[in-house]
């Protein structure tokens, strides 16, 4: 694209952003987004994308129109961004909030920056400081409302996990080519973000989160499919208990060979069989199978635990 056409282009959508910001009744232009989204991410230098992100990422949280055109060219834009330089852009950029289950406009821009994080041990260890940011990322993988954007949070989430795992070589010792496990600390040693597992889920009387008997219900499936991968990213954090408290409010009080964790809840109290209308079951079967080839893999007394678990059916 041509200079001149390029700065056209820019103040066309300045301007139009601009009377959009000052008029709420004057939707945004998706045509003109569009031309925006395949135009300038290709022609627009890294300084200028520098000097014009902060005022589109400031004009996400100003609208009071549907800002999904807008939301698109920010994505389009920061492609080749790093999860710091994105941060870098300006003090305005609220992760927590755009991951709230009203803020739908926003899932798919703050899960793809929160991926850009999963790129780097570093950046995903800054995200494990911010406990807020957790518990919003567990409550939209358990009960955001649409399918791809909960399976979305899952993967981002997992991917968190993955690049801060403490590595450790043949003889035991850390491996410096992993991360420090702070994500998982947070996750499971957090009160507050590791009881969203469990206030989703359960069907007792302490219910925290307000959702429906339908909503519950895939939240144990969406649960059960998110256990079923992190067992082989780590055995051992799903397997031991964090917090008793939890742990023993939600019905986890463990069996032989297995003591309250997560993995004791999600496979002996969280399902109500007679209120499952979701399929759950087939998630559950496919829980135990690679819970069986886990156990297996990752210790030997995973036999004699997996025994006394298939046991309480």
């Amino acid at each position: 694209m041509a200079k001149h056409q390029r700065q056209k282009l820019l103040r066309e959508l300045q301007e139009h952003i601009s009377e959009a910001q000052q008029d709420s009744e004057i939707a945004l232009d998706e045509h003109l987004f569009n031309i925006a989204g395949v135009a300038l991410p290709n022609s627009l230098s890294k300084t200028e994308k520098d000097e014009l992100l902060p005022a589109l990422l400031l004009a996400l949280f100003t609208l009071s129109q549907d800002p999904s055109p807008l939301c698109k060219l920010v994505l389009r834009l920061i492609e080749d961004y790093t999860f710091d330089e994105v941060v870098g852009l300006g003090p305005d950029l609220s992760l927590a909030q755009g991951l709230h289950l009203s803020a739908t406009y926003y899932h798919d821009l703050t899960l793809s920056i929160l991926d850009k994080a999963a790129a780097s041990v570093s950046s995903a260890e800054s995200i494990a400081q911010q406990g807020p940011i957790l518990k919003a990322l567990i409550l939209l993988m358990l009960a955001g409302p649409e399918i791809n954007v909960a399976e979305h949070a899952r993967t981002t989430l997992l991917g968190l996990l993955r690049a801060d795992k403490v590595h450790r070589d043949n003889t035991g010792a850390t491996d410096l080519s992993g991360g420090q496990g702070l994500m998982w600390k947070r996750i499971f040693q957090d009160s507050e973000v590791y009881t969203t597992f469990f206030s989703c889920t359960s069907w007792t009387e302490e219910e925290e989160e307000d959702l429906t008997n339908r909503q519950r219900t895939i939240a144990q499936s969406r649960l059960l499919r998110f256990v079923e991968e992190l067992l082989w990213l780590d055995w051992q954090w799903l397997c031991r208990s964090h917090d008793e408290t939890i742990e023993n409010k939600y019905g986890s009080v463990g069996i032989e060979g297995w003591g309250p964790s997560l993995l004791d809840y999600t496979t002996l109290h969280m399902v109500r069989w007679e209120s499952d209308d979701t399929g759950i079951l087939g998630d559950f079967l496919t829980l135990l199978t690679n819970l069986a080839h886990s156990a297996v893999a990752h210790q030997p007394s995973g036999y004699v635990s997996l025994h006394n678990l298939c046991a309480q059916y």
